[in-house]
């Protein structure tokens, strides 16, 4: 068959196809100017066919295309997808309290009497504890109304001693926290969604103290709508905060004082409650378990907040809208029991408050940029409305309103330039602006508040991998103190220590009219430098000034806020960081920071007739503001000196004092030093985050009471101390040779070595060194990443502050009197703080 088929074949070249519709096309082109073209076809770059804008996007995927009366549409290729995610997070453990007092269990409630320690039981109602030994008494076991053991009399031969009553109050704590986050998103493409945000959070707390519980709950929900240059996001939140008891007015400092000056020789647990007062060891002390179990001074907080974000772009331009409204509502109780101490015919004190405010921000952003250069501008305006409304009753009947509208705008103008070579790549920038203030409540408006910032970036500066970054600012603003702050506390000021058990906070500022707003000029420095990721090291120098800085006085029985002081504060930060896997395999890392800070507080100058001040504390001993001296200044009484400083002892063989308050100490430590080490190997990650604070003082007024009734571990050790000389002079000068017994039985009882000085002794006596170190966090974490439907789970153990070694005797030093802001250094039985363990979980689906 091969010659057969060969003939068949015809040989001649294959012809192209032609169309009608495409000879017309290439006449049409041969035509135009530009038939000297070799491209002779038609195409979508050139044709005279309209484009779409939606072709200036040719990145996203194109469903298809059609042309209409001479426009050429595109559709995307807008597959729809629903993504959704959970997480669950877990924390429970429980507390235990760090240091407290160190309490005498020998002696009990009583004194001497014609020369004879003599026990003095509750119906004496005897505050002291300067009896005799409870090892040299025995319970009579007859009908006594104080004790079921009966009453406490001489140890007889063969008799029983007696066994000291423990009255510790605190107790083991717990803490339980949960929180849900759901996340949901219908995605059309990547500028165009919808996306709906649930946070769920509870917390629920018992305190140290029996029946004392705190609790928040929270609630977030928030949704998203994108779609090309337009964004609106819309979200509601509720917080809300429950407390069992409140401590404004010191109501927890309160029992945890009675527990420890109850004397071995009674105990709380007996007769909790009589038909007429409270049963404790004295009508002028109190019995702590009597005010937990039949007392109530509960807190509740509740917040709303509604906000919507507005966003968006034409070309440049970034156009931002972003309403808030928050209203805001809490209630508080402070009330005692009739027989309580300082109230004996008891107190009921209701505090209502409410508030509202309306925040409007708007931002108009223009960026521009060409090549290595980017410029942005910014200009920002914010009014902020405020209203808030105080109500008491019960004791009191005040109420007071406060209302305050407040404008700023600011001007801003972000230069930036990059400059890039085969080694090295430089970046650097400069920032200008300036904010203007205008308030309701303000003596006049500030319309030039300016600020300045540069930055320069360096990679590669010597060598490969060697970063360094140089930064500096200098800024000024203003600012008020929020209306819906309370200075209610201010009233401690006006009472003595000893008064401390008639504290109730009852009255509330006037006004926030006529003050000059507080103004601010910060300048700071930065120096960062990296190398290879493993080494950072960063510095950073601040320094800040304050003008007419607000502080509360009182006026003619009333709470008025003036304009006090200037003062500057300025300091240095340092942090070293060390980060490096230490094998081959890259299995093990281990990270490293040191971080140093050192500041300085001073008082600048102080307007005539406040200086010395009290800002915190009580009126014979508190924190002050005192031209020249430390922001963290501790006032009080001390020892008499002579012009040598010397201590002046008086004929009786004991110091003299001084009465004139006067700088006695320095809250504020010298530096602090903080040490994290970090330790990973696979999905097992380690941790521990240390802390340093060096200098600083605090007035341990709890000592000076424990030693004024003689309930501490130091008055039982001294109180036998006899022929001892003070170190000091006598007024003339000479050397002290006068010995002292500090607990002569044949002397009044007023006249030993801790009750002659009064309630709180010698301030001065009373100032201990605040350094500590302290193991603040431990952590062992096991984290893995799944790929099915449980995406990453981790679970691990913490531990919080659970080793504290302190130069202070007392609890911790960091605790806040009756939970007063500014009150650091001053620790009348403050509550200690707690060591903290539990287990943490995550689970993210």
């Amino acid at each position: 068959l091969l010659p057969i088929l060969a003939r068949t074949q015809v040989q001649q070249p294959v012809l192209p196809i032609l169309s009608d519709a495409y000879s017309k096309m290439l006449h049409q082109n041969s035509s135009t100017k530009d038939s000297l073209n070799t491209d002779t076809l038609n195409s979508i770059r050139k044709s005279t066919i309209k484009q779409h804008k939606f072709l200036n996007y040719t990145y996203f995927p194109i469903r298809e295309i059609n042309i209409r009366k001479n426009k050429l549409f595109a559709k995307r290729n807008q597959s729809k997808s629903i993504g959704f995610g959970v997480s669950y997070s877990m924390n429970a453990g429980f507390k235990k309290a760090n240091g407290q007092p160190k309490l005498q269990n020998e002696f009990v409630q009583g004194r001497n009497i014609n020369g004879k320690l003599k026990w003095q039981g509750a119906e004496t109602n005897e505050l002291f504890s300067f009896g005799p030994s409870i090892q040299d008494l025995q319970f009579d076991h007859s009908n006594y109304a104080f004790d079921p053991n009966g009453k406490l009399v001489p140890l007889f031969d063969g008799g029983v001693p007696a066994t000291a009553y423990s009255n510790r109050l605190l107790q083991t704590g717990s803490l339980f926290s949960h929180s849900i986050n759901a996340q949901g998103r219908l995605l059309k493409d990547y500028y165009n969604y919808w996306e709906l945000t649930l946070l769920y959070n509870h917390t629920k707390e018992q305190l140290l103290l029996p029946v004392n519980k705190n609790q928040n709950d929270a609630i977030t929900v928030g949704i998203t709508r994108k779609k090309e240059k337009f964004t609106i996001t819309g979200n509601y939140s509720f917080n809300q905060n429950r407390f069992s008891n409140t401590n404004q007015n010191g109501y927890l400092n309160r029992i945890y004082k009675a527990s420890l000056l109850t004397p071995i020789s009674f105990s709380n647990q007996q007769n909790l409650l009589s038909a007429v007062a409270q049963k404790s060891y004295s009508n002028a002390a109190d019995n702590p378990l009597t005010l937990l179990h039949n007392n109530s001074n509960p807190y509740l907080q509740n917040q709303h907040k509604y906000s919507v974000n507005f966003s968006k772009y034409y070309g440049k331009l970034n156009f931002q809208l972003a309403p808030a409204l928050e209203s805001n509502t809490e209630n508080l109780t402070m009330q005692y029991p009739a027989g309580t101490a300082g109230f004996l015919n008891g107190t009921y004190l209701s505090r209502q408050k409410t508030g509202h405010s309306f925040l409007w921000t708007s931002n108009v952003k223009y960026k521009w940029n060409t090549g290595r250069t980017r410029m942005e501008f910014l200009l920002n305006y914010n009014n902020y409305r405020h209203c808030s409304n105080i109500g008491y009753s019960g004791k009191s009947n005040n109420s007071y309103s406060y209302k305050r509208n407040t404008q700023d705008a600011n001007g801003n103008i972000y230069l930036t330039y990059e400059n890039y070579s085969s080694k090295q790549q430089i970046e650097s920038g400069i920032n200008f602006s300036n904010k203007m203030y205008l308030s309701t409540t303000a003596n006049k408006n500030l319309f030039y508040l300016p600020a300045v910032s540069s930055f320069l970036y360096i990679r590669n500066l010597f060598t490969y991998y060697f970063n360094l970054k140089l930064a500096a600012t200098y800024s000024r603003y203003a600012n008020e103190i929020p209306i819906t702050q309370s200075f209610a506390y201010a009233g401690l000021a006006q009472l003595t220590s000893d008064q401390a058990n008639q504290f109730l906070p009852e009255n509330e500022l006037n006004s926030f009219q006529q003050l000059d707003a507080i103004q601010h000029k910060d300048r700071t420095f930065l120096l960062e430098i990296d190398y290879k990721s493993k080494i950072n090291f960063s510095a950073e120098w601040f320094n800040r000034f304050t003008q007419n800085d607000i502080f509360p006085v009182q006026i003619n029985n009333t709470l008025q806020l003036r304009n006090i002081a200037d003062h500057r504060t300025k300091g240095l930060e340092m942090e070293l960081a060390y980060n490096k896997y230490l094998f081959q395999s890259k299995k093990l890392l281990t990270g490293h920071s040191i971080t140093f800070t050192h500041f300085q507080s001073t008082i600048k100058s102080v307007i005539n007739g406040y200086n010395q001040l009290p800002v915190a504390g009580f009126k014979n001993v508190h924190k002050a503001i005192i031209n020249g001296a430390s922001m963290g200044t501790l006032v009080g009484n001390s020892y008499l000196r002579n012009a040598n400083n010397q201590i002046v002892i008086g004929t009786d063989g004991y110091p003299l004092v001084d009465n004139q308050l006067k700088p006695i100490g320095d809250a504020i430590p010298k530096f602090i030093l903080k040490l994290n080490n970090r330790l990973q190997y696979r999905k097992f990650t380690f941790t521990m985050d240390w802390e340093w604070k060096n200098g600083g003082q605090v007035w341990n007024g709890t000592a000076a009471v424990l030693d004024y009734y003689g309930r501490s571990q130091y008055s039982a050790i001294a109180r036998n101390t006899t022929n001892y000389i003070f170190t000091g002079v006598t007024a003339n000068g000479q050397p002290n040779t006068q010995a002292v017994n500090f607990y002569d039985v044949q002397q009044p009882l007023m006249q030993n070595r801790w009750t002659r000085y009064g309630y709180t002794g010698v301030a001065e006596n009373y100032i201990q060194k605040a350094d500590q170190i302290k193991l603040q966090n431990l952590s062992f974490m096991y984290n893995k990443i799944c790929k099915k439907k449980i995406q990453e789970y981790s679970i691990g153990l913490l531990c919080n502050n659970i080793l504290v070694w302190s130069a202070y005797e007392g609890g911790d030093a960091g605790q806040l009197l009756f939970d007063q802001p500014n009150s650091t250094g001053l620790d009348f039985f403050n509550l200690p703080s707690s060591k903290y363990f539990g287990i943490q979980l995550t689970i993210k689906y």
